[in-house]
């Protein structure tokens, strides 16, 4: 018995095998865009616009990739990796290399698929992208054991861990855990395999039924940061208005004694033409002595000479007695500025003591907020974990979450009700960080009143409702609020053939096999005031019915309000364009694809708003396919 069941799984894998590599003829759709995006192509590699050129070739890839036509799909990639090579576009080469492999290892050939994503794992090593890392290490553990090398899967995903541990990342520790339980299992290492199934349990446990605690004084700690920066601001000013007084008092000082001095030449300059004057007037009178009384000559030079000696001799003694007293005026002034500079050393030292003593405070209370918003982010994923888990609610979807912060204003909300239908929400509240993030919570709770107290499933009744709760705990007496949220509400039917919609300013797409259908929502915001947003609020619910394979997908404005290196948004045209070209895939590839669009497109910018999308397939009813 066990014999025939093994043979039946083998036999069912190497039938799953042979249809993998069956290639799936084009639709016209399909083939239509490819000779668009070739004709794109062209006309923006002749322009010199590399990076749109490369974005087309990459949508040829996917198209050839999701019908099988593997071979092809690696040209265009290769011929889009040249370019984003040439551009210097790390996260492009990366994004490429990511996909090369995933399709040699759709192809089988697992060595290949092994050395792309060892490039990956280069780009995302040079770029210290924590995240990326990771996941390189964990599609090559993948690899590693679909060609049974266990060995080196190990540790592959020791070094993931190593690097989930620094970001203190829990969820991603939990998963790291449980492949090598998985992977230590299939080596049949069982010993090894229950010891990391112990901590992956322990993981899981702690994530899912981590008890959520209030915290906080976000707001005070902003208002000591300001006023420590104000200090240390209103120091500095001082210290400079201080060092400006002691140099003008110095030049001053400087401008006394020039003048002095000068005075002093001058005095002198004075005397030696006197002096000269007088000794001109004597010789002329020496020499008409001379002249007249020979025998006088000797006794007159004698007096002459005599007095000269005693005239230099009174000179210097006054210029010795002045220079004395300058020179003891001056040690005073001296001794003076010295005690005043050794004061103002003090005192400098005094405020530099000050200065580090604020500076360190500063970075203790940094240091507490980054923990305090790191553990709101715990919190946050807490809360949005406590809705049903996607994938029970539908065979295949996608969620794609992206905070600008440590946490976001995004969030998002699913529900199974009663008779198996389904309730999905997406909301973007006013708002980035901690503010955001606490209008998010206090959404959620407001939300599980409505859903699951009060039993009120129309997606209109629900807006109304959230408005009504929601603008009320806003209020607080006021008239006016400014803060609020855009939201987008689906409920889906048990038989997935009825989609009911409703929304505040977040829109839903339906796409099918021939059409895209936007369906815009109310443009008037949750919470927010009549007063405020200067228009009526009427929310109402759109029905569709849904008879063959069809995506919808929710999203906040986060994905198409992203500016690249242009300052040019990515725009809903550029969005449904790719929606439409990544139909046909699955939810993980268009993951995949989206995020790698996205991570291009905004390049070297920073990231403009929190980003959310959200993606899910309803194959309708089959009746109704009939």
């Amino acid at each position: 018995m066990k014999t025939i069941l093994y043979l039946f799984i083998l036999l069912f894998l190497l039938v799953n095998s042979v249809f993998a590599q069956i290639q799936i003829p084009f639709s016209r759709s399909d083939s239509a865009s490819i000779v668009e995006n070739n004709q794109r192509y062209e006309e923006f590699f002749t322009q010199g616009d590399k990076k749109e050129a490369s974005r087309n070739l990459d949508l040829n890839a996917v198209l050839y990739w999701k019908h099988n036509y593997f071979d092809d799909a690696i040209q265009y990639y290769s011929r889009s990796l040249e370019l984003n090579k040439q551009l210097g576009n790390q996260n492009g080469i990366a994004g490429i290399n990511s996909n090369l492999a995933l399709i040699y290892a759709d192809k089988g050939d697992y060595q290949k698929s092994l050395d792309y994503f060892e490039k990956t794992l280069a780009v995302r090593k040079s770029n210290k992208e924590k995240i990326g890392i990771i996941s390189a290490l964990i599609n090559e553990s993948v690899v590693l054991n679909k060609m049974s090398r266990y060995d080196e899967s190990v540790i592959k995903l020791e070094e993931a861990l190593t690097y989930a541990r620094e970001m203190n990342d829990e969820e991603q520790m939990r998963s790291i855990y449980g492949m090598l339980s998985e992977t230590y299992q299939k080596a049949g290492n069982t010993d090894k395999a229950m010891y990391y199934y112990e901590y992956y349990k322990t993981f899981n446990d702690y994530v899912t039924d981590k008890v959520i605690t209030e915290s906080n004084e976000k707001l005070q700690k902003e208002i000591l940061q300001k006023q420590l920066l104000e200090l240390e601001n209103e120091n500095k000013n001082l210290q400079l208005e201080k060092q400006n007084w002691i140099i003008k008092q110095k030049d001053e000082e400087i401008g006394e004694i020039t003048t002095e001095q000068q005075n002093l030449i001058d005095s002198l300059s004075k005397q030696e033409m006197a002096y000269e004057i007088i000794k001109q007037k004597n010789q002329i009178q020496n020499l008409e002595n001379l002249q007249l009384i020979e025998d006088k000559k000797t006794q007159k030079l004698v007096i002459l000479i005599i007095s000269i000696a005693l005239v230099l001799v009174l000179i210097s003694m006054l210029f010795l007695y002045f220079m004395f007293r300058q020179k003891n005026k001056l040690n005073k002034l001296l001794v003076q500025k010295n005690a005043l500079i050794n004061q103002q050393k003090e005192e400098i030292s005094t405020q530099r003591d000050e200065l580090l003593n604020a500076n360190k405070l500063l970075d203790n209370k940094n240091n507490e907020i980054t923990s305090s918003i790191t553990y709101a982010r715990r919190i946050q994923k807490a809360i949005l974990s406590g809705s049903t888990d996607l994938n029970i609610l539908f065979n295949d979807s996608f969620l794609i979450y992206m905070p600008r912060d440590i946490v976001s204003g995004d969030f998002y909300y699913f529900k199974k009700i009663a008779g198996d239908e389904k309730i999905i929400i997406v909301g973007d509240c006013t708002g980035h960080g901690v503010p955001g993030a606490f209008l998010t919570v206090l959404g959620a709770n407001i939300l599980n009143t409505i859903i699951i107290d009060r039993e009120i499933y129309e997606p209109s009744e629900i807006i109304v409702e959230l408005d009504k709760q929601y603008f009320l705990m806003l209020n607080q007496g006021k008239t006016e609020v400014n803060d609020g949220m855009d939201v987008s509400v689906c409920k889906i039917s048990k038989e997935n053939d009825l989609i009911i919609f409703s929304g505040a300013r977040n829109p839903l797409v339906i796409v099918t096999q021939d059409k895209i259908n936007y369906v815009d929502a109310v443009r008037a915001s949750i919470g927010l005031s009549v007063v405020v947003e200067n228009k009526n609020k009427n929310f109402t619910s759109n029905t569709f019915e849904i008879k063959e394979k069809t995506w919808c997908y929710m999203f906040s404005d986060g994905f198409t309000d992203q500016f690249d290196s242009n300052k040019k948004k990515y725009s809903r045209k550029r969005l449904l364009e790719n929606l439409k070209n990544i139909f046909e895939t699955n939810g993980k590839n268009q993951e995949i694809f989206l995020k790698d669009d996205i991570t291009k497109w905004k390049d070297d910018c920073p990231q403009t708003d929190d980003i959310i999308m959200l993606g899910f397939q309803l194959n309708g009813n089959k009746k109704l396919n009939k």
